[in-house]
């Protein structure tokens, strides 16, 4: 199947009302600004809530259901250990770092260049914002994680366990290069 860079959701509204949205992926040169810009702006801040919020293994199963109604029962294993990693949050630190991003008054420009590709029921969200999230930040903030996960504005880099890098290889050994 070929990769359109077009996607569809659905989000409940303030009213109950279910809203569709269609998302075009930002281009990888705006894509990786934006990226940049909210890791910037709150990395430690979406980590450490993350990482709040998998302390409650209630919490973390609400949110797995909301997401995409995950397989509970498969991942149940690992949701104690998830659990377990995070048990020293510091919650204290973790309020500073919230107000420390959000004070700087940059998430709501960015919010909107987020959705600068979205439309919700068929509007643009660039001339309809005002009108689509009065009294309804809910809404407003699931879209926003929905269109940042769409976009895979917060990656997670991996390196295959068959991956070579950081490993000499053969080439390099006998040409001297590499000891």
């Amino acid at each position: 199947m070929e990769h359109t860079g077009v996607h569809q959701f659905q989000v409940s509204g303030a009213d109950g009302q279910l809203h569709s949205y269609v998302v075009t992926e930002h281009p990888a040169g705006e894509g990786m600004e934006i990226m940049y810009s909210l890791l910037g702006l709150g990395a430690p801040t979406v980590l450490g809530l993350a990482g709040a919020a998998l302390q409650s293994e209630e919490m973390l199963r609400s949110i797995l259901k909301a997401v995409g109604g995950a397989d509970l029962e498969r991942s149940s294993g690992d949701l104690s250990a998830l659990g377990k990693l995070v048990a020293d949050l510091d919650l204290e630190k973790l309020g500073a770092e919230l107000s420390r991003a959000l004070g700087t008054g940059k998430a709501p420009e960015l919010t909107r260049r987020v959705l600068a590709k979205a439309f919700r029921d068929g509007k643009p969200l660039v001339s309809h914002f005002d009108i689509a999230y009065q009294a309804n930040y809910g809404e407003l903030l699931q879209a926003v994680w929905k269109v940042c996960t769409i976009n895979r504005f917060f990656p997670v880099p991996s390196i295959s366990q068959s991956s070579s890098f950081g490993v000499p290889t053969k080439a390099l050994q006998s040409q001297g290069s590499v000891a």
